[in-house]
């Protein structure tokens, strides 16, 4: 028995130890396989973060300047809004100044209306003296 290996089991492996060493053996080759795809993704992925950071930094340098700009001109037209507010403070001021003053001119001028019949009732007899006294010279 001797002669075969199996009584002396030096070379002899069960045949479950053989298939699992062989399962073993294929795990090992899928994980140095696997090991080394993602050192290649790691890689490519570095490179990519270096190629991209300065194109990000340029879109971030943009986006502030935008904001900017929108800061500035949003304070622009709370500036604009509020002259336009007391522009119209104003105009609402004259106009209401006008219509007064309208109002007097319209009583001025009614007033006069109302006058003239009595002036002219009046004016008439002194204007019919000073024609009658110049004649009578």
């Amino acid at each position: 028995m001797c002669h075969n290996g199996r009584a002396s089991g030096i070379h002899s492996h069960p045949p479950t130890s053989s298939s699992s060493e062989v399962l073993s053996d294929r795990q090992a080759q899928s994980l140095q396989a696997l090991e080394r795809q993602l050192t290649k993704v790691q890689l490519k992925t570095r490179l990519m973060g270096h190629d991209v950071r300065p194109t990000l930094r340029k879109v971030q340098e943009e986006n502030l300047q935008q904001a900017q700009l929108m800061a500035k001109q949003a304070e622009q037209i709370m500036s604009v809004n509020a002259d336009l507010q007391d522009t119209q403070k104003l105009l609402a001021a004259l106009q209401s100044v006008s219509a007064k003053q309208f109002d007097v001119l319209l009583k001025v001028v009614k007033q006069q209306q109302q006058q003239k019949p009595k002036l002219q009732l009046v004016q008439s007899p002194i204007q019919d003296l000073q024609s009658a006294t110049p004649q009578e010279a």
